[in-house]
């Protein structure tokens, strides 16, 4: 292959144009198939620089095939997958056939597809950082499997046969390479699992949804969380949410998102003090009280931010439009399903403009006049 354009930071069209601008002699079967692939119009081939293998259909799955070697890996690739059809499919093949381009896999729902022969493949996949997995008896093989190199996992529970996590988990986060772990309806029966996160420097990410056994151990534990600077929070309990926060550096979080069925108004005050924030999610939470001291976020540094089923009042949805307008280095900005008001603050600037979600409008949702 003579040419291929691996920038990360190039989209999907801007492939097209570069593919197009090279003589046709010179492409391969590779990258003639990428740029069909690319070109076609649809939600899901539009992917650059990692493929996404949802919504093929009739023959995306030949172009998706024939494409894969002009990628640069293979990230968040689901098994079973779509790709080539369940009763072609072989998940152990595929594996040892792309081991070099394997960066990240998600096997949750997939305990059937487990085998040896998987396993063996996964091995081989030295490139891999990311595993996502769910809580059958059969991930703790998978799990064994890559432990030695992943630096980022993800356990959800699926099902009602779920093992006992902790010894794996713990012993992963002692290997000295842990940077990511995202917990979701975990049963946790002791504190070892809270222990091992608070006293792991390595971690810096740490998401934790739908199990408040686990915040409640962090909590009753009261150890510090400050070297993590990545925090994904989901729960139905107000309290955890402010509590768990003061137990981290807020000043030094990069990364929050918080799903919460609830008034969020003290901890957005609370992040209006995180400068060092790049990116802010929030989802299903009222934010309706302003401040009486007229808090703003500074927030120089934030590239995306989104905001999902959110209740804003107009004074409080002026103060993030405010804490916003901060930054200049807004990339994304996205307001789905949200109540707000229904006109853009003047000093709302062009560049925050362009960052909005082209496919979710600023006011799409309730507006509030």
């Amino acid at each position: 292959m003579a040419s291929s354009p691996r920038s990360s930071s190039a989209l999907p069209a801007h492939v097209v144009v570069f593919l197009d601008a090279l003589p046709s002699q010179v492409l391969g079967a590779s990258l003639r198939a990428l740029r069909t692939l690319l070109s076609r119009p649809g939600q899901f081939m539009h992917e650059w620089p990692k493929p996404c293998f949802l919504g093929l259909v009739d023959d995306d799955e030949d172009l998706a095939s024939a494409a894969l070697p002009a990628y640069e890996a293979i990230d968040d690739f689901f098994v079973p997958s779509t790709f080539l059809g369940p009763d072609v499919f072989n998940v152990s093949t595929f594996l040892s056939s792309w081991a070099h381009k394997m960066t990240a896999i998600d096997v949750t729902f997939s305990a059937n597809h487990i085998n040896k022969a998987v396993c063996q493949a996964l091995r081989r996949c030295t490139r891999l950082r990311e595993v996502s997995l769910d809580s059958s008896p059969r991930m703790t093989h998978v799990f064994q499997a890559v432990a030695h190199h992943v630096s980022r996992l993800n356990v959800v529970m699926t099902r009602g046969d779920a093992v006992d996590w902790t010894p794996l988990v713990t012993s992963w986060l002692a290997s000295g390479h842990a940077e990511h772990l995202s917990l979701r309806c975990i049963p946790v029966a002791t504190d070892a699992l809270a222990r091992a996160v608070s006293r792991t420097p390595t971690l810096r990410s740490l998401a934790i949804f739908a199990c408040d056994d686990v915040v409640e151990q962090l909590l009753g534990i009261g150890e510090s969380l400050r070297h993590l600077t990545r925090f994904s929070f989901g729960t139905k309990v107000l309290v955890l949410v402010g509590r768990l926060l003061d137990f981290v550096d807020i000043r030094s979080l990069t990364s929050v998102t918080l799903s919460c069925s609830m008034p969020l108004h003290p901890v957005f005050y609370t992040l209006c003090g995180s400068p060092a924030l790049e990116e802010l999610v929030l989802r299903w939470c009222s934010l309706t009280v302003r401040n009486d001291d007229d808090v703003v976020g500074h927030w120089s540094r934030l590239r995306v931010a989104r905001f999902d089923g959110v209740d804003f009042s107009a004074d409080v949805f002026d103060t993030l439009l405010a804490s916003l307008t901060s930054s200049q280095v807004l990339e994304h900005m996205g307001f789905h399903d949200c109540s707000t008001v229904s006109v853009v603050p003047s000093g709302f600037t062009a560049d925050a403009r362009s960052a909005l979600d082209e496919d979710a409008p600023l006011f799409k949702g309730k507006t509030k006049n």
